[in-house]
């Protein structure tokens, strides 16, 4: 297996260190904006780094044909929070397109070069329950309903879009495609973040004795490790067709309860968390489909993940 990871950035990197501790032979395609980043994840010795856009059609085929790549896994794209016009940048046009075009690029170089399987981080805010919120008590599944076409969520629209891209291809030309609905981010990780960079601020701020002072998010706080071995399995997984999978903790928590975390472990008089504006209601994902068809369970829970960062900002 050759496999190609599209995107350079946390969850890239993760991923390659996954592959390359099961001897993956592994090559990157991204920007390469923060290589040195990458390199306190994984020994970037043992990958293939290439450098290019996402939107070169032609540099991405060259990279497919010339490498042998047999899989990829595309998790190139900007962030939400680079797309939503009511979130730190209004780039909306520039993440529907890098998305779409992005994605259509990586599907139709798989037909055309014989790529077997592609996986692509896609994200749970795709979700309707995210805006018309079922009862209490539920659990979001893969079947669950997806953005309405009035939505106004342009990130959650333009991975829906993604998806159908490809199971298109899926169903037209026979490439082996599941899609990866990711849950909140957080984790071990040096480069550029989108706001799961709270939960590893406030283990540092905690670590050196100092004032820091967070919004409340409350979310279902997923570990990067957990999500890049959820993708992992998505890719060696046989008989795997097409299909969609959550990625998700499956539970519900805030910045609150990692402040009560690092209270077992010292004084946090100096953690804020800053509670004063409510937040969206949130729901966990349904599990049962990664267990049950990628035979994939997460290692981390909130507590374990917030540890495992405790050790990881103590060896900086």
């Amino acid at each position: 297996m050759k496999v190609l990871i599209t995107g350079t950035g946390g969850m890239g990197a993760h991923i390659s260190k996954v592959l390359i501790d099961n001897n993956v032979d592994t090559s990157l395609y991204g920007t390469c904006r923060q290589t040195e980043a990458i390199s306190k994840i994984v020994d970037i010795d043992k990958i293939e780094m290439h450098k290019g856009d996402i939107l070169d059609a032609a540099k991405i085929e060259s990279v497919i044909k010339d490498n042998d790549i047999d899989h990829i896994i595309h998790t190139a794209g900007p962030r939400a929070t680079q797309c939503r016009n009511h979130d730190y940048v209004n780039e909306s046009e520039t993440g529907i397109r890098v998305h779409t075009m992005g994605t259509n690029n990586i599907l139709e170089a798989a037909r055309k070069l014989g790529v077997k399987r592609v996986i692509y981080t896609s994200t749970g805010s795709v979700y309707l329950a995210n805006k018309v919120h079922p009862p209490d008590g539920t659990l979001i599944k893969e079947t669950d309903a997806v953005v309405p076409f009035d939505s106004s969520d342009i990130y959650a629209s333009g991975k829906v879009a993604c998806e159908y891209q490809g199971f298109n291809y899926a169903k037209a030309y026979g490439i082996e495609f599941a899609s990866i609905r990711m849950a909140h981010v957080y984790g071990p990780w040096p480069g550029e973040m989108g706001r799961g960079r709270s939960v590893g601020e406030m283990v540092d701020a905690f670590l050196n004795d100092q004032e820091i002072t967070v919004e409340e998010q409350v979310a279902q706080w997923t570990y990067l490790y957990d999500l890049a071995e959820e993708h992992y399995a998505a890719l060696t997984s046989p008989n795997l067709k097409h299909g969609i999978f959550n990625a998700g903790s499956g539970t519900i928590s805030g910045l609150s309860d990692v402040k009560d975390i690092l209270g077992k472990k010292g004084d946090v008089s100096k953690i804020h968390v800053d509670t004063s504006k409510p937040g969206s209601k949130k729901f966990p994902f349904d599990m049962s489909a990664a267990a049950d068809k990628l035979n994939f369970k997460n290692k981390y829970d909130l507590e374990a993940g917030v540890e495992n960062l405790i050790s990881y900002y103590s060896k900086k």
